[in-house]
């Protein structure tokens, strides 16, 4: 056809299920990036195996270009305004657990079932994060009136254990504020994953000081707390 197929970032109206609009240019512009097109899997039986470091491409070319592509690919997925959709949720829903996800049809012939984390965790990991916050500007305003109650494997501790989670949590977390996205709640879960961290180091930071019968009896109520109501539950009806 002596033109270059280009896929660009525009998204086709609803009678196209809202895909990417796919062009044929007569320009030939290298730079181009929506000319570009990656071929996931080639071969020929009839050629020799070709040596696999041939291939081989800049990590840090490859990971910038990997991390444009997802950014690109998610901010196309807009929701459609004159759409409800009733699975969709916002941000700060996730945190503490104002929404669920249904994660199937509404069919007689199907199982149904419905996507709701656990209340003790979500809402406890989610105020572990301001626990933290407010633990280290307690020990941080005490360190400059010259209290020198931490050690430095304390110190560390809390360096690795709490406020590397909450980076973590944060890092993952703040995208999905930023992007314009439709999302979900299953799209909080790699954040979840590091407060859940954060709770952890909290609850066991509160409880080094006390005495051992105490700690266990207190770890064991978090630990089975949370499954009482699943004695309620009928999974098999």
């Amino acid at each position: 056809m002596g033109c270059y197929l280009r896929a660009g970032n525009v998204n086709l109206p609803q009678w196209g299920f809202k895909q990417i609009e796919v062009t044929c240019v007569k320009d030939n512009n290298p730079k181009d990036v929506y000319t570009h097109w990656n071929v996931e899997a080639h071969w020929n039986d009839k050629l020799p195996a070709a040596d696999a470091g041939a291939y081989k491409s800049p990590f840090i070319q490859d990971f910038i270009h990997l991390n444009v592509a997802m950014m690109t690919s998610n901010n196309a997925l807009v929701p459609d305004p004159d759409k409800q959709d009733d699975l969709a949720s916002q941000f700060w829903q996730w945190p503490i657990l104002n929404v669920g996800l249904r994660m199937c049809g509404w069919d007689d012939s199907i199982v149904k079932y419905f996507l709701l984390g656990n209340p003790l965790v979500y809402w406890g990991s989610t105020a572990s994060l301001g626990v933290l916050v407010l633990m280290v500007i307690w020990y941080v305003v005490r360190w400059q009136r010259g209290y020198d109650e931490l050690k430095q494997e304390d110190i560390d501790h809390i360096h690795y254990a709490g406020i590397y989670p909450v980076i973590g949590w944060f890092l993952h977390y703040m995208p999905f504020v930023a992007m314009a996205r439709v999302t979900y709640v299953h799209h909080y879960y790699p954040a979840l994953y590091f407060a859940i961290l954060t709770l952890g180091f909290v609850t066991d930071w509160m409880l080094k000081t006390q005495i051992k019968n105490i700690q266990i009896a207190i770890y064991g109520i978090l630990q089975f707390s949370y499954l009482k109501w699943f004695e309620a539950w009928r999974v098999t009806d």
